[in-house]
């Protein structure tokens, strides 16, 4: 997941490339993990929301817009589509595309 999210972030967004000069597998790591943690407290608003605010202050220093998070709201619906290969149903679908609009639009600075 953690692959083909960054594949389309960078094809969307590929000036955001150069911010990932570190330990990229690292990150990858922390990315797989930071996302299993927030769909496990989608169910829970107040785990959601520290997940949430803990995402924003590590983000902080990018000043994200809304259009960044948008391209990454979409790279990340399309790596669910590519490693779910059309096993969702509408239904899963329309959540998971809530949660990350959810979790994105947190994220943008205002």
């Amino acid at each position: 997941m953690a692959d083909r999210f960054y594949a389309h972030l960078f094809t969307r967004m590929p000036e955001v490339e150069s911010l990932f000069r570190g330990d990229f597998v690292k990150q990858k790591e922390m990315f797989a993990t930071m996302l299993a943690s927030t769909v496990r407290s989608l169910s829970n608003y107040e785990s959601f929301s520290q997940l949430a605010q803990m995402l924003v202050q590590s983000h902080a220093r990018f000043a994200l817009s809304e259009v960044q998070m948008t391209n990454a709201a979409h790279s990340l619906e399309a790596a669910l589509h590519d490693v779910m290969e059309g096993k969702l149903t509408p239904e899963e679908e329309s959540a998971w595309t809530r949660a990350i609009v959810k979790l994105t639009s947190t994220m943008v600075t205002r």
